[in-house]
C-alpha cells in the first residue's frame, strides 16, 4: 500500500514485464493515475440574533464554511476588508445584495488568509 504526502498527480505504469524489443508486439497500456486531493472538511456555524459568538473558524483551502441562521435571512453574507472602521461596518448594509430568502449560507475557502464576514440583513442597529 502506498501512503501519499503530497497533493499532485501520480502515474503508474502496469507494462513493467513487457520487454519485447519489437514495438510492432509490444502492447501499449495507459498509466494508471491518481489523484491527491487535500481533505475538504465542513464546518458548522449556527447564526443566532441576540447570541453572537465571536471565535474564528480555522479552515484550509477548499473547507466549506456553513452558516445556519435561526432567522430567514434574505441578504447575502458579504466580506469585510480587515481594515474597515466601525462606521464601515455600519455601512455594510448599504453594500449588501438581496438574495433568496433562506436560513442556509455556504462559502467556499478558495484562498488561504484571514476573512472578515458580516451578515447585513439584519436590522441596522445603532449605537449612542
Amino acid at each position: 500500500m502506498k501512503d501519499f504526502q503530497q497533493e499532485g498527480i501520480y502515474y503508474f505504469s502496469t507494462d513493467i514485464i513487457n520487454n519485447d524489443k519489437n514495438k510492432n508486439q509490444q502492447n501499449s497500456t495507459k498509466p494508471l493515475a491518481i489523484i491527491v486531493i487535500p481533505d475538504i472538511r465542513f464546518h458548522y456555524k449556527i447564526i443566532r440574533q441576540n447570541d453572537f459568538e465571536s471565535y474564528p473558524i480555522l479552515t484550509n483551502v477548499n473547507d466549506f464554511i456553513i452558516w445556519q441562521f435561526e432567522h430567514v435571512i434574505t441578504h447575502n453574507v458579504i466580506q469585510l476588508n480587515s481594515l474597515e472602521k466601525l462606521q464601515d461596518i455600519i455601512g455594510c448594509h448599504d453594500r449588501a445584495v438581496v438574495g433568496r430568502n433562506r436560513q442556509c449560507l455556504a462559502v467556499e475557502c478558495i484562498l488561504p488568509g484571514i476573512f472578515f464576514f458580516a451578515n447585513p440583513g439584519n436590522k441596522k442597529k445603532y449605537f449612542d
